[in-house]
């Protein structure tokens, strides 16, 4: 399995899982996403570069057959804040600073389902 950072020639095939809430399940966007919208990313960058660091991949097997996408999002100010907060104060604070609450069940829940959705599509790949 491989990760590369998406291209432009990739934008069908981000849209089409973008909008795909079996794909995207509990983590979809709340809506659908236009090829146009999705374009603004390869045109423009920056916009979303001044509030988050942020990286599309496309997930492929070795034989370059695309299998899924990763997004990854760092809001700059208040994970930065939350990280050096270290063990100086509880898990419970420093989710509140990111907009979190590790106290609510639900919070637990999804993960767990994103977890095993991870576990059966890597299952998946490698049988």
């Amino acid at each position: 399995m491989n990760l590369r950072v998406a291209e432009r020639e990739d934008l069908d095939y981000l849209v089409e899982c973008n909008n795909d809430i079996d794909f995207m399940g509990e983590y979809a966007w709340g809506g659908q996403i236009s090829k146009s919208e999705q374009m603004k990313y390869f045109d423009n960058p920056s916009n979303m570069a001044i509030l988050t660091e942020a990286k599309m991949f496309i997930v492929q097997k070795k034989d370059g057959t695309k299998i899924g996408l990763m997004n990854h999002r760092l809001a700059r100010a208040k994970f930065k804040r939350a990280l050096s907060a270290g063990c100086s104060i509880s898990p419970v604070e420093i989710g509140k600073m990111v907009g979190l609450d590790v106290t609510d069940a639900h919070f637990w829940e999804l993960g767990l389902k994103q977890y095993e959705r991870f576990v059966e599509e890597l299952e998946k790949i490698v049988s």
